[in-house]
């Protein structure tokens, strides 16, 4: 399989996960210019920014754990999805969700996309720890950074 590279060549990639930053969705699937962030945009994802290292553990302890109940039953109903299909996270953020579908849905490949650089950031290094060691089942992919 074929994944896009930062300067619109491709590459062989046999991953099952790829994220990608929201601004490089557009250009690559259609070739036309990137999507334009409003301002408001810009201030969202300056605040996922700012909180992605805590994110996390904000998550759990403000979810009280329940974050981890209600990614379990997400998946579930991915039930109609055939077992090696695509899913597609939007506001991926960390990718917790995303490596749950892994985790459940082995052969299945998963699309991650967030508006949040960091998190994003985030997101390959956590994937590169749960996959090491073990045969690489993931691998990351980012576009042009949003401006």
């Amino acid at each position: 399989m074929q994944s896009p590279r930062v300067d619109g060549t491709r590459r062989k990639c046999n991953s099952r996960l790829r994220l990608y930053n929201w601004h490089s969705i557009g250009q690559r699937a259609t070739g036309m210019p990137q999507f334009a962030l409003t301002p408001r945009n810009i201030q969202i994802r300056d605040n996922f920014d700012a909180i992605a290292p805590k994110y996390d553990l904000t998550n759990r302890v403000l979810s009280l754990g329940i974050d981890l109940h209600w990614r379990r039953v997400a998946v579930r109903l991915l039930r109609g999805v055939p077992d090696d299909g695509t899913v597609l996270d939007l506001a991926c953020g960390t990718c917790d969700l995303a490596l749950e579908v892994l985790r459940k849905r082995r052969k299945a490949r998963v699309v991650g996309a967030d508006l949040s650089r960091v998190m994003l950031g985030l997101a390959r290094k956590k994937v590169a720890q749960r996959f090491a060691g073990r045969t690489r089942r993931c691998r990351s992919v980012t576009g042009r950074s949003t401006p």
